[in-house]
């Protein structure tokens, strides 16, 4: 069976804290796990990076709540396509933590950069393999785990 990845960029319209991210990841954890969706939150720059991959039907349900929802604006979609695997085996939301180790957030910052640039455009072709090397990097990177997190799907 395939996965569908989808992949965004938004800003949020409030000022986001550690506070915030821990509310969004414990949310996140549960409702995700509930219907089998895996994947990460990044948060830097003032700007989220979130990939969602599960069946398609979870995955565009759960986008379209966050298009309605009014703390992200300007939302816009990198990459929407059916993957070979799960890139996020586990990780219902793995949530990274810019507040938790800034040293760590800054050794992303070029890695996120290329997220934020207007031109960014994944080819569908290199897709899965550019995911794979994301999830590598995050594998170290701090992140929130406020729920405990099930069985991988």
């Amino acid at each position: 069976m395939a996965i569908f990845q989808l992949l965004y960029r938004s800003e949020p319209t409030a000022v986001v804290t550690a506070e915030t991210l821990e509310q969004i990841a414990t949310v996140a954890q549960r409702q995700n796990e509930a219907c089998g969706v895996t994947g990460f939150l990044l948060y830097r720059n003032q700007r989220f990076i979130q990939l969602l991959e599960g069946e398609h039907q979870a995955v565009t349900a759960i986008m379209t709540k966050i298009r309605s929802d009014r703390r992200h604006q300007n939302i816009q979609l990198l990459f929407a396509e059916d993957g070979r695997d799960r890139v996020c085996t586990g990780w219902h939301m793995r949530v990274v933590d810019p507040f938790q180790d800034t040293e760590t957030a800054g050794k992303l910052e070029s890695f996120v950069n290329q997220f934020l640039a207007p031109e960014f455009h994944i080819p569908a072709a290199e897709a899965q393999d550019f995911l794979s090397d994301i999830r590598m990097q995050l594998a170290w990177a701090p992140f929130i785990r406020t729920h405990q997190l099930a069985s991988p799907p």
